[in-house]
């Protein structure tokens, strides 16, 4: 059996040089976008079937004395330091300067593990397209998922282990769960590196460690197996359990290039902890839940995350408004998508993405405060996109789109969405706007159907956080006759003051239903306005029982409004600028059990446009 050793590419005849990997400079290098990467990577790899996704583990080691020199003999470290000092000939500054009289790497050595578990495993042949194995350990810019929903697609999120290693080394140790191979031990290791040259030969830049192979056009590193893959990974100190598939990936001499000085083991686990909650909590609060431990430790959604990952538990709850620190309201924002291009003959989809809301406590984190985190299916956060609630509460907010909306069983329009989603997200996966593949692949209106969501976001949220006119009625008698309502509404209790108040209000109880009058007028004219009107039950201390619905609702004649009676069992009015009161009429529905009848609540909330509106 041949040992391992490092093999290197020859430069080409045309003698054209690479400066390094292009695929490094797609990505601001910051620890978030390092604990971003493998997680979204090792999330797409999960097994389907089961009630959970894979398990990552990350782990840091700093080694020293006899274990580092067992370490270093295992990875041929005289061979590989040659090469990282005739890369820093070439470069003469640059991460490998420090090579360049081989002392680096002699007295201790950082190396961070990310051992993902119940996964697919490095799977493929040395030179099979499409697959795991070339992906990460061979090619360049090429991306072979085919799962759907799966987080990246360009084939640069990998980059980042070789950014964060200060030799640019890593090593992959797998076991693999399907294909041919299924069960077997799999390593092999891989250095990226720019056009450089070892003793007068020249080389091309990059080079994989493993068993030696002669090809037709010369020799090359392939893949160790079984046996002897997994006495080296003991070597390399990345064994992984008895029977459990999937990858442990080690970046050799780990270093943030962001972060000025040394950090301690300690400190480097801390970030990792927080960044994996940061972008992950959606993911490890799904039906089939990602698990994530750092340092032996499980990673707990709190802190900064723990109010939206309340909103999210809560979402399910009956609450309409937001009118205490807790309380979470639900809504449904449509989106409409453009055709796919290659889909000539069909016509644009419409979607829903879910956007809770959660009124924040004093007790509740700021450091999410008043922003809404984005995802889709993979369930990382894309982004916190910023909301100013104009001087309104405080909130925490999220955004399910795609196959994030339902993850439990989504719907054909949700997975359209999710592709829709996935194309609009640029390399870094933290963002969605216009991209080369969103042109490449929709009819053009896309970049415009992303700001027109982002936008409703913004109302829907300020709708909700915005006062909200209350008259009540009390009905004891339950008779038919009528009971006049008052006159302007009283705000909301914690409101401030209504942007709306009602006039002439009147209402009757008769054969179990209310019936309704009255009319509704913002309290500044000259703009136009929105708004919406509920009913509801009150007990006695004017603390809401239950939502009653509107099933027949119209404007009186001649007014110059519109209306549209919503799903929830609510009723939408929108007027121009030159209207300055509407007057309408309804009825409820059947009171559920009129004996428990104390109050009848008719609540408003709504805005004002910018002055210019329509």
């Amino acid at each position: 059996m041949q040992a391992p050793r490092w093999e290197f590419d020859a430069l080409p005849p045309s003698g054209a040089r690479r400066g390094g990997d292009p695929a490094e400079y797609a990505f601001t290098r910051t620890l978030d976008t390092f604990v971003r990467e493998a997680l979204q990577n090792a999330n797409d790899q999960s097994l389907r079937g089961g009630w959970t996704r894979a398990e990552v583990r990350f782990d840091v080691e700093e080694l020293k004395g006899g274990e580092l020199k067992e370490f270093r003999a295992a990875l041929g470290w005289d061979v590989l330091v040659r090469h990282l000092q005739g890369a820093a000939a070439v470069q003469g500054r640059g991460k490998f300067r420090d090579f360049a009289d081989g002392k680096s790497g002699a007295s201790s050595l950082m190396l961070l593990r990310v051992e993902d578990r119940d996964t697919s495993g490095l799977v493929g042949g040395e030179d099979e397209s499409e697959s795991n194995f070339c992906a990460l350990c061979r090619d360049s810019l090429f991306s072979h998922k085919q799962i759907e929903g799966a987080g990246g697609s360009y084939g640069l999120g990998k980059s980042v282990y070789w950014s964060f290693s200060a030799l640019s080394t890593v090593v992959f140790h797998s076991r693999l769960a399907t294909g041919e191979h299924a069960g077997r031990h799999r390593l092999i290791g891989r250095v990226e590196l720019p056009s450089h040259a070892v003793d007068e030969r020249r080389f091309s830049g990059p080079g994989w460690f493993g068993r030696p192979v002669r090809v037709a056009n010369g020799e090359r590193a392939e893949s160790l197996w079984d046996e002897q893959a997994i006495e080296l990974a003991k070597c390399l100190r990345i064994a992984r359990p008895e029977g459990v598939t999937g990858t442990t990936i080690l970046v050799v001499g780990f270093r943030d290039p962001t972060h000025e000085g040394a950090e301690e083991r300690d400190q480097i686990l801390d970030r990792i902890r927080a960044s994996a909650a940061r972008f992950f909590w959606p993911a490890m609060h799904f039906p089939r839940p990602l698990r994530i431990v750092v340092g032996g430790q499980p990673v707990v959604a709190a802190g900064e995350v723990g109010p939206l990952v309340a909103a999210w538990q809560g979402r399910e709850g009956k609450g309409g408004r937001l009118e205490k620190p807790g309380d979470v309201v639900r809504k449904s924002i449509p989106v409409e998508l453009p055709r796919r291009r290659d889909d000539k003959g069909r016509p644009e989809q419409r979607a829903q993405c879910e956007l809770v809301v959660r009124l924040a406590g004093p007790q509740d984190s700021e450091e999410r405060g008043n922003t809404v985190a984005l995802f889709r299916g993979p369930g990382m956060v894309v982004k916190y996109l910023p909301v100013d609630p104009a001087g309104a509460r405080r909130f925490h907010a999220l955004l399910a789109c795609g196959e994030g909306r339902a993850p439990e069983g989504p719907t054909d329009s949700d997975r359209y969405a999710e592709a829709f989603f996935r194309a609009s997200e640029p390399p870094g996966h933290d963002e969605w706007h216009v991209t080369p593949r969103l042109k490449d692949e929709y009819v053009q209106g896309g970049g415009a159907r992303l700001n027109k969501l982002f936008d409703d976001v913004r109302k829907e949220i300020r709708e909700l956080l915005s006062p909200a006119s209350v008259d009540a009625q009390r009905g004891p008698e339950l008779l038919q006759r009528r009971y006049p309502l008052g006159g302007v509404g009283d705000p909301a209790p914690h409101s401030g003051a209504s942007a709306f108040h009602f006039t002439g209000l009147e209402a009757s109880f008769c054969d179990g239903c209310w019936h309704f009058s009255g009319s509704v007028e913002p309290a500044t004219t000259g703009r136009a306005w929105t708004a919406t009107i509920a009913l509801k039950m009150l007990g006695d201390d004017g603390v809401e029982i239950e939502r009653l619905k509107i099933v027949e609702f119209s404007l009186l004649k001649g007014e110059r409004g519109k209306f549209e009676r919503c799903e929830d069992g609510t009723v939408l009015l929108s007027a121009g600028a030159n209207v300055a009161a509407l007057g309408f009429s309804g009825v409820s529905e059947a009171m559920p059990d009129p004996q428990q009848l104390c109050e009848l609540g008719l609540e408003i909330t709504g805005s004002l446009r910018e002055k210019g509106g329509a």
